[in-house]
C-alpha cells in the first residue's frame, strides 16, 4: 500500500489518541488509526506505520476531541 492509499484508507476507519514517546504525562498526545495501517515508502523495504497527527502537534484535550467528532462521524454517515 502506498502512503496516499494509506491516508486514504484513515479517512474511512476510526481513530484513537496515543501517547508520545514521553508517555500519559506529556501534555501532547498523537492521533493514529484503531487499527494500525502500514504503508510502504518509495525507498524503504520497511513497512510505516502511518500517524495521521505526530506528536507535539495537538494537545491531549484536543486530540481526544477531533477523535471523539471523526469517530462520531464515520459511524453515522455514509462515505
Amino acid at each position: 500500500m502506498t502512503y496516499e492509499e494509506a491516508k486514504e484508507l484513515a479517512f474511512k476507519t476510526e481513530w484513537k489518541v496515543a501517547d508520545c514517546f514521553s508517555g500519559k504525562e506529556c501534555w501532547c498526545a498523537m492521533i493514529v488509526p484503531k487499527k494500525t495501517i502500514k504503508y510502504n515508502e518509495i525507498h524503504s523495504t520497511i513497512p510505516q506505520k502511518l500517524i495521521i497527527v505526530s506528536s507535539a502537534a495537538l494537545d491531549r484535550k484536543t486530540a481526544e476531541y477531533i477523535v471523539k467528532v471523526h469517530n462520531h462521524y464515520i459511524n453515522n454517515q455514509p462515505l
